[in-house]
């Protein structure tokens, strides 16, 4: 079986165009799973990946009234980090990263203040304005 070599660069030609149109379907494929993703913000892996580093950025706040730790200086610290950063979260998402992020006795009183609701009841910024005014400076009377 001799083959010509016309038809070698037909056959070539044919493999060329079937190996583009595969490539073109798994481009497509993975560009439409790309948006469905970024339409549908989810706090799944992608997600995870991109917010990790930005969690674990912010230490734990641990009120000293004394010595001007505050909740309001601890936040302005980090308060681009939830508006900017984590901006794609929703506010229960963000209300949870928040509270993670308090001492124990903090959130302990932030709980019992908040009674008889649950921190999942409150939006972000309502719950700051509660920290806030919870682990405010002390004043003299």
């Amino acid at each position: 079986m001799n083959i010509s070599l016309e038809q070698l660069k037909a056959y070539t030609e044919r493999q060329e165009k079937r190996f583009e149109e595969s490539q073109i379907r798994i481009v497509e494929a993975l560009m439409q799973k790309f948006c469905l993703s970024q339409q549908n913000p989810v706090f799944g892996e992608s997600q995870v990946s991109h917010t990790d580093p930005v969690i674990n950025a912010i230490h734990e706040f641990n009120f000293d009234g004394v010595a001007g730790v505050t909740f309001e200086s601890w936040f302005k610290k980090y308060e681009d980090l939830f508006y900017i950063d984590l901006c794609k979260l929703d506010d229960a998402s963000k209300v949870r990263i928040l509270l993670r992020k308090l001492g124990t006795m903090e959130h302990e009183c932030n709980s019992n203040f908040i009674l008889p609701k649950n921190p999942r009841d409150f939006i972000f910024d309502e719950t700051v304005k509660t920290l806030a005014q919870i682990f405010g400076e002390l004043s003299s009377i």
